[in-house]
């Protein structure tokens, strides 16, 4: 999470550059802010695709939930008033 927010506020400070070079070509982003910018890009899919793939105890636990509650019988509780 904490390289994805580092990517997003990195491409909204060279989104001008970003602008003004679609807009006339003239000036632009820099090699390197672009090469910057492709490896947080880069990082944030390759930590969202292993955290997909990797197991994790939330998953696991979340899977237990769904399964008790689709599986266990209902029941009605009386309530007194």
């Amino acid at each position: 999470m904490n390289i994805g927010f580092a990517t997003f506020g990195y491409t909204l400070s060279i989104y001008p550059k970003l602008y003004a070079s679609f807009l006339s070509r003239d000036g632009g982003a820099s090699q390197g802010e672009l090469t910057a910018l492709g490896i947080g890009v880069g990082l944030v899919v390759l930590l969202c695709l292993l955290g997909l793939c990797l197991p994790s105890e939330k998953k696991k636990i979340m899977k237990e939930i769904h399964d008790h509650f689709k599986t266990a019988p209902k029941s009605r509780h009386p309530v007194r008033i």
